[in-house]
């Protein structure tokens, strides 16, 4: 949330960008401790939903194969690709997958899979 995020700052920075909770406690070692604890607390959120969006559901919609298949609509307004059910393209963020979500994408041996998926649009 905000909150945790401004208590927190980002105390792993280099150098380190306390949060207000670094003055509340009183500077020091335990501000720094303070500051890590609710940054760690801002986390667990990041979290839950990568695991809800990306692992729990996309497990739950493989085939025998481990493959998931989506409905992918090649005629929309734009001109641009869609899918759905589920959205493979609400995929994370480059600079956000910690958890190497988007390497769950491979193509079968003999096959290559051309995609491109470092932009944000």
């Amino acid at each position: 949330t905000m909150v945790g995020k401004k208590l927190a700052g980002d105390p792993y920075e280099n150098p380190p960008k306390y949060g207000t909770a670094y003055e509340f406690f009183g500077g020091g070692d335990a501000g720094h401790e303070a500051c890590e604890a609710f940054y760690s607390l801002t986390m667990v959120g990041s979290i839950d939903t990568m695991i809800a969006n990306f692992l729990t559901s996309l497990q739950s919609l493989a085939d025998e194969q481990s493959r998931v298949h989506c409905s992918l609509n090649l005629n929309t307004d734009t001109g641009r690709l869609s899918s759905r059910m589920p959205n493979l393209q609400n995929q994370p963020a480059l600079e956000k997958d910690k958890y190497k979500i988007r390497k769950s994408f491979e193509a079968s041996p003999g096959n290559n899979l051309i995609v491109e998926i470092g932009r944000a649009s």
